[in-house]
């Protein structure tokens, strides 16, 4: 499956877009990975490219879904626009 819409990219504080930069510095994320900020940003971790790692998906979303209330967000705009809760 190829995921490149803008609209899926993540961004910085700067409003500076994150996924091309983490790939080079991470490196191409392997079927079951994802990148995320560490510390997770509902425990205080910063929307910076020095924060980010790469982890395996399932259980980082897991532990993102506990974290904090999940959220259907527009990122077309910046700062990205909550659409509305998942499960509502």
């Amino acid at each position: 499956m190829l995921l490149d819409s803008p609209t899926f990219d993540e961004y910085d504080a700067e409003a500076e877009k994150l996924f091309k930069p983490a790939r080079s510095k991470l490196g191409k994320l392997g079927v079951d990975q994802i990148y995320g900020f560490r510390p997770i940003l509902a425990l205080g971790g910063k929307r910076a490219l020095a924060s980010l790692t790469i982890y395996e998906a399932l259980p980082h979303m897991a532990i993102l879904a506990q974290a904090h209330e999940l959220q259907l967000m527009d990122n077309a705009p910046f700062p990205p626009q909550p659409v509305r809760v998942i499960g509502s």
